[in-house]
């Protein structure tokens, strides 16, 4: 919660032989202070974020911050927020913010300017089950990056106003985020947009992942993910809120590009799937539990999934679905995101889908 900079303990014999004193001393960080840090998005958007923050402004845990960023994807963005906890527990947070985001869909050939506020409630369903709900209003900005974007593309540009409830629970048994060697992770979300505004949908995602340990820090992992949008009003889901699949979630094939096309521009769609198999192993040199080699790790991999435009396309969701094979190395840079160095090979594809090559660098958060 960051209510102390420094705590420490100091135990002694009591007036009684029987009992002990413990005696605590601490230190309150500053009033204020700033932060430096480096960002990595689910998409693989690095950034660059700079931070002030105000901690225990209250003498509760609460906390107001300030925060501007710039990044390879976000353009900028500005966020002020409002921290509180529920029953003085790091884990219960109720947070308020005021933001503005720019950032590209450059795999769409668009552009996106995002001015809205937010309303987060995290609680613990569990030792090792998060629970959030929140709101979202923005206003939303979408344009073209040039004026060679097709019109499949531009018709979503312009401006729209999107008011949505989300409701999210994760369970995480995973001893590592990044390169687990045992656990399991579930993740449910649903969106429910169109309390107020004009864009109006349900969107419900989910993904699994298992992770077995086999021998000697030899690791099997199975991942799947799927989800789908159903659009409340008459037109068609934004290209904002569309899945989109290629990179880390689909190796072989370029960030955000499997699925429906308009010539080179990814059109993303309403429903998809994906699943990955793993096998990691250790380096053949070196203790693979000492702290640098435990975060590095060689793997080979199988990925397949699609994206289907709308519901009408639902029944080919399953037939000829893109799907790689290939092996790499993996980095794990802390939990924070990984890097992959990759040898792929795609087995079938869509000739409107963009492939990377054989040899790929893959960079984020979420991975399949």
């Amino acid at each position: 919660m960051g209510l102390f900079k420094a705590v420490g303990a100091l135990i002694d014999v009591g007036k009684d032989a029987n009992n002990y004193e413990v005696s605590f001393f601490v230190k309150e960080p500053s009033r204020l202070f700033g932060s430096i840090q480096t960002t990595v998005s689910g998409s693989g958007d690095t950034g660059l974020n700079v931070a002030v923050e105000t901690p225990n402004v209250f003498g509760a845990g609460q906390k107001f911050r300030i925060e501007q960023g710039f990044g390879t994807k976000t353009k900028s963005h500005f966020t002020l927020s409002y921290g509180h906890p529920i029953q003085l527990s790091p884990l219960k947070y109720v947070n308020t913010s005021i933001f503005r985001r720019n950032f590209l869909l450059d795999a769409s050939g668009l552009f996106n300017v995002d001015h809205g506020v937010g309303l987060d409630v995290q609680t613990e369903l569990g030792p090792l089950t998060r629970h959030r709900v929140g709101w979202e209003g923005s206003w939303r900005y979408l344009n073209s990056l040039n004026p060679r974007t097709p019109y499949e593309v531009r018709q979503y540009a312009g401006h729209t106003l999107k008011s949505a409830v989300v409701n999210e629970i994760v369970h995480d048994t995973r001893d590592h985020a990044m390169l687990p060697e045992e656990g399991v992770l579930a993740r449910f979300s649903n969106e429910l947009a169109g309390l107020g505004g004009d864009v109006k949908h349900v969107k419900s995602e989910a993904n699994f992942q298992v992770n077995l340990p086999i021998w000697r820090s030899i690791v099997a992992q199975a991942s799947l993910g799927c989800g789908y949008i159903f659009p409340l009003g008459l037109g068609p889901v934004s290209i904002g809120d569309r899945y989109f699949l290629g990179g880390l979630n689909l190796r072989g094939f370029a960030q955000n590009h499997v699925g429906p096309h308009a010539g080179a521009f990814a059109l993303g769609g309403s429903a998809y799937w994906n699943s990955g198999l793993h096998v990691y192993a250790p380096l053949p040199f070196g203790d693979p539990h000492q702290p640098l080699l435990r975060h590095i790790r060689l793997h080979t991999f199988f990925n397949m999934g699609n994206v289907a435009s709308d519901a009408k396309d639902l029944p080919g969701l399953f037939h000829t679905f893109p799907a790689s094979v290939g092996c790499g190395i993996v980095l794990a840079l802390g939990k924070l995101a990984r890097l992959e160095i990759n040898f792929a090979r795609v087995l079938r594809a869509k000739e409107t889908e963009v492939q990377t090559g054989n040899f790929a660098f893959g960079f984020g958060v979420t991975y399949s």
